[in-house]
């Protein structure tokens, strides 16, 4: 999934961004959690240090594997926060990426202004043959300059079940839900 670094020369290690990798980690924050949550993509890449963004299709987070619907329609859900700036207004640009086909992904959906915490959801139908990738992109408006994330991707292939990837990221799992592990700035 995304990332966000720096590089310098001195003893500032990640404190002269604001900058940041978010990891939605499943149930308790251990090591073991982290990096099941870490390999199955569940990143989004920040440039602000409070910001969190949640990207979802079907209720699967964002680095899932998923198969197409029977009935070919995507539930996709966006949602940002940021504790540090409650006021602030976010825009969503939803994009679409044809495995395999050589070309960038390209924007499918925009969504008008939303607050802070508030949800975007889109219903789209999908009617590639193929493997297809959805990510996210969030700006977030009304502090300052505009900070931007870009969330993981979402695979949907039209298979008849979900990818034995996507059953791995949950094997083991004893804690239901998903909470937002993420650093901030020390100032």
């Amino acid at each position: 999934g995304p990332a966000v670094d720096q590089d310098n020369h001195s003893r500032s290690w990640g404190n002269r961004t604001a900058g940041r990798t978010g990891v939605w980690v499943n149930g308790a924050f251990t090591r073991d959690s982290l990096l099941k949550a870490l390999k199955a993509n569940r990143t989004f890449a920040s440039e602000d240090s409070s910001l969190s963004v949640w990207f979802s299709v079907g209720g699967e987070p964002m680095g899932s594997r998923l198969a197409l619907p029977a009935t070919g329609k995507l539930a996709l859900e966006v949602a940002a926060k940021d504790e540090g700036e409650p006021g602030a207004r976010y825009a969503v640009e939803l994009f679409r990426e044809i495995v395999g086909d050589g070309r960038l992904p390209e924007p499918v959906e925009k969504s008008g202004l939303l607050n802070d915490g508030e949800a975007w959801r889109q219903s789209l139908e999908q009617d590639e043959e193929g493997v297809v990738a959805y990510l996210a992109k969030v700006t977030q408006f009304g502090t300052g300059k505009p900070d931007t994330v870009w969330t993981s991707p979402i695979w949907v292939e039209p298979a008849a079940s979900p990818l034995e990837a996507e059953e791995e990221a949950h094997e083991g799992e004893e804690t239901p839900g998903v909470r937002f592990v993420g650093s901030k700035a020390r100032g």
